[in-house]
Formats: structure tokens, C-alpha cells, sequence
């Protein structure tokens, strides 16, 4: 896999309450990928108007997800930016810098933005500083190795357990699907 430099472009972190109302045209449209999805044509994607992708890097044991390198090189020739994501599992510090570990290690020289998805019913426990902890373990741990790191989550998550000081500190990609 070749480096590639240019990336996701225009994170943000909306306010839903006064978010107006957006024309669909407008959205730019992206997915996340997983093995889940088996073998992608990332050509029919490109031509379906998807502008980016994030992969999941990695699974919860920490094994590489067995289509990664594929959808990543299936965005890079395709010229779809691209990112990879680690679902979040950690219920402490240690466990969240373990698995900040198991990305950086898998990426090596790549480079590209990692998100940290948090939307795992046993985060739930730890409170919103107890996750806000968690966040900070691993997205402090990519930094250091020399990655941007954001945090992935739905619209329930952002509002409900994430808390004000991510809000204003880091790069959010909330997903919502579209009905």
C-alpha cells in the first residue's frame, strides 16, 4: 500500500438543534466498510457518487479485518478518500491505548485520518468522563505516532454520552443514515 496525501476533507461537529434544513444534493455522500460487506466494486462506488469511505481497521480481538488492505487500495485507485476506523471495546485507559496500538501498527507508514467509533453498549458504564478518559487515551496514543484521530459516533451518542470538552476539542464524523 503507497502513501497517498490527500485525505477525508470537511469534518465537523454540527449543533442538531440548529442545524437548518439541508438540500440531500449538498450532503457529501460516504460510507463506512467492514469485512461485513465481502469484496467491494469500489468503481460502482466511485460511480455512485460516494466520495469517501473509512474502513474498519482492525476487530475486537485486534485481528486485521481481512478486507482492509483490499478497501483501501480499492479507494486509492479509485480516488476515493479514504480514513479507517477502530470500533471501541476499552472500558479504561490501558485497554484504549492497546487498541490505539493495534492501528498504528497495522497503518505503519500509511498515513491516513483514524477515527474511534464509541457507539458499544458496554461503553455506556463508564459515564461521560469515563469515556471522555478512554477517548483521550487513544486518540492521545495515535497522535503521538503521528496520526489525526477524531471520534465516530451516531446523533444519540453525541448528545447523550460524549461529553461537552470532545465536543469542542476534536473532529466528530456522526453518522446518519439516510431513510
Amino acid at each position: 500500500i503507497r502513501q497517498r496525501t490527500s485525505n477525508i476533507v470537511g469534518y465537523g461537529r454540527p449543533d442538531y438543534a440548529q442545524t437548518p434544513a439541508v438540500d440531500p444534493d449538498d450532503y457529501i455522500q460516504g460510507i463506512d466498510v467492514s469485512e461485513y460487506q465481502g469484496s467491494i466494486d469500489w468503481a460502482t462506488v466511485k460511480a455512485a457518487g460516494i466520495s469517501f469511505a473509512s474502513m474498519r481497521s482492525t476487530k475486537k480481538n485486534g485481528a486485521v479485518d481481512a478486507q482492509f488492505e483490499k478497501n483501501v487500495l480499492g479507494c486509492m485507485q479509485n480516488g476515493i478518500d479514504y480514513s479507517c476506523y477502530k470500533y471501541a471495546y476499552a472500558l479504561n485507559h490501558d485497554q484504549a491505548r492497546q487498541e490505539a496500538d493495534g492501528v498504528v501498527n497495522l497503518l505503519q507508514s500509511i498515513k491516513m485520518p483514524i477515527w474511534y467509533d464509541v457507539e458499544d453498549s458496554s461503553l455506556i458504564s463508564l459515564g461521560k468522563d469515563g469515556l471522555e478518559g478512554v477517548i483521550l487515551a487513544f486518540i492521545g496514543e495515535c497522535k503521538d505516532a503521528g496520526y489525526d484521530a477524531g471520534i465516530y459516533s451516531n446523533k444519540n451518542w453525541y448528545a447523550n454520552y460524549i461529553s461537552d470538552y470532545l465536543k469542542e476539542k476534536y473532529n466528530f464524523w456522526i453518522a446518519r443514515y439516510k431513510k
